[in-house]
């Protein structure tokens, strides 16, 4: 066990015997410790892995990582041990100042970075989208203050390969760019599925299933599809880039459309096993739902008094039928009588109208006004959306859109 703070060891009584910060130490002062092991808690990326899940302590961590990063490039080591012993002496401090600016250009760049290899694997098919996201999560992972000792052999790398090919750096602020570019490259070019494949013991299983990311690429830029949103990155240059949200997508039709698409209420019984003795409430319930929405009224708020102390209700999420005491507002899942869900009958129409169920925003008309290729691009992308949610319908080629006389400065001016 490593640290640059003073340690007590705690536990024994709820938790397990275990190191811990005192807690008199700001948590500032906590994040300055580059041992310092992040909670159990979060698993779910690289950037919170803990060495105590995999019984290791984080310099090894580190050390298997950038043995990853840099599976492909076997003198590595000797690469940078080479630089280190022909630094002058009189740019050592020099050098020290480089490397912190170096380290918070790339961070500052991450996530333009990111949009630009995510650009480039559009562009590019055989790079797929499994060595982007491992790529992403290592870029994340190297930007946490724990690697700072990694980051730094990254750059001497880096500025190591600059010289070989006859360009020595004045450790200068602009030439940070350079810097960037070379780390940037050595974590999305590299073969993390022969790395990974390497280790002991290690197997590969293929995903039986890949997440499909719907988008279409532009002249400078790309739009795509992201939790209902659709999206627009605009390159600017490399590792610039503009992202700006177009609108969203909706659940169900635009309110002031739904009568156009004929819908019904599909009840499928809940754990509760009182259903069977209110399944005529729960259908009455249900038609009161149904009158509610034709009539472009929420249903949120909508209730059912069964008797002089009960009362149907919908959940928040207006996913469920619970039925409750009619003095309280408290739901328990318990109560559950039913499941609900809405039933679009998006085949009754000849097409579908993008207005129905796109809710734009400002730079929406923008875009469509700047990019004339734009439009082309918007009809195949929601043709594939559509597909992707199962709607066979045909979509409207007909994209709603004003003249807007104004330029994206002015829409960056009015969003920030």
């Amino acid at each position: 066990m490593k640290t640059a703070k003073a340690l007590y060891l705690g536990g024994f009584i709820i938790n397990r015997p275990h190191f811990a910060h005192y807690t008199d130490v700001h948590p500032d002062k906590m994040e300055e410790c580059l041992l310092r092991q992040t909670s159990q808690a979060h698993l779910d990326s690289w950037t919170s892995l803990t060495p105590q899940g995999k019984q290791q302590r984080l310099k090894i961590f580190q050390t298997n990582f950038l043995k990853l990063v840099t599976f492909n490039i076997h003198d590595f080591e000797k690469c940078i041990d080479s630089f280190k012993e022909n630094i002058p002496l009189h740019k050592v401090e020099k050098l020290q100042s480089f490397l912190e600016d170096s380290i918070n250009y790339l961070k500052s760049k991450r996530r333009s970075i990111t949009l630009f290899y995510r650009l480039l694997q559009y562009k590019k098919p055989e790079i797929s989208l499994l060595q982007q996201t491992i790529a992403t999560e290592a870029l994340n992972y190297l930007c946490v203050q724990s690697s700072h000792s990694i980051f730094v052999k990254m750059i001497y790398y880096a500025i190591y390969r600059l010289q070989k090919n006859k360009k020595f750096l004045m450790f200068k602020y602009q030439e940070c760019k350079d810097i960037c570019e070379i780390i940037a490259d050595l974590i999305f070019q590299a073969d993390w599925k022969a790395a990974f494949c390497s280790i002991p013991g290690y197997i590969y299983i293929e995903p039986q299933s890949r997440q499909e990311e719907l988008y279409q690429v532009l002249k400078d830029g790309y739009v795509y599809i992201k939790d209902r949103n659709l999206i627009f990155v605009r390159e600017v240059n490399r590792y610039e880039f503009e992202e700006y949200i177009l609108g969203a997508f909706l659940k169900s039709p635009n309110l002031r459309y739904r009568d156009k698409y004929p819908y019904d209420i599909q009840i499928s019984a809940g754990y509760n096993l009182a259903y069977r003795d209110y399944k005529e409430s729960v259908e009455l319930f249900k038609a009161n739902i149904l009158k509610t929405m034709q009539n472009g009224q929420e249903i949120g708020s909508l209730r059912l008094n069964i008797s002089k102390r009960k009362r149907l209700c919908l959940n928040k999420n207006k996913n469920k039928i619970f039925i409750s005491d009619r003095k309280t507002y408290y739901l328990s899942e318990s109560d559950c009588l039913a499941n609900i869900s809405f039933l679009y009958h998006w085949h009754t129409r000849t097409h579908l109208e993008l207005k129905h169920f796109f809710k734009p925003e400002m730079q929406y008309k923008l875009f469509l006004e700047f990019h004339p290729e734009g439009r082309e691009a918007l009809v195949k992308l929601f043709s594939i959306y559509l597909n992707f949610l199962g709607i066979k319908t045909p979509f409207s080629t007909a994209i709603d859109a004003g003249v807007v006389k104004t330029s994206w400065s002015d829409i960056n001016a009015q969003v920030g």
